[in-house]
């Protein structure tokens, strides 16, 4: 909401769709084909070759000089232990225990509870528009995942 959709923006957009096309695919496709597999053992295998894949990135494109800051220890461990094991677990165990839909459908929330946190942590601006598109996600989610 008022901003560009063009230049880095554009990017940033184009970016933000095929993230959530790809990962709600990948939840449905690991629903049908990977739900007999260890979550444990699926997440040493992805982590291994996301590794390598941004180690080599890293060693290409980057001064491979790191500043370790208290900020930067921190931004790490939150990476690391609430996003890759305590959100990648909590989802292997949703996608488990819970129809993929239902899963996936949670996804459309993450931009509505990222825009309050920045609103409570950083002071982000929180206009109408964003609050009744906030609610209509919401809504939809509630929609979809209500028990019959």
């Amino acid at each position: 909401h008022n901003r560009p959709m063009t230049g880095e923006a554009g990017w940033g957009w184009l970016a933000s769709g095929v993230s959530l096309i790809s990962i709600t695919l990948g939840t449905l496709y690991q629903r049908r084909y990977c739900n007999a597999i260890d979550w444990r053992a699926g997440n040493l295998v992805q982590y291994i070759a996301v590794t390598i894949f941004f180690g080599i990135g890293a060693w290409l494109f980057e001064t491979n000089v790191v500043h370790w800051t208290r900020e930067f220890v921190l931004a790490i461990a939150w990476l690391v232990f609430a996003l890759s094991i305590g959100s990648i677990g909590l989802l292997y165990w949703l996608i488990r225990h819970h129809a993929a839909t239902s899963v996936a459908s949670l996804f459309y929330l993450v931009p509505a509870v990222t825009a309050l946190m920045a609103y409570i942590l950083f002071g982000e601006r929180l206009d109408y528009v964003a609050m009744a598109g906030m609610a209509a996600c919401a809504a939809a989610v509630l929609v979809v995942n209500r028990r019959a």
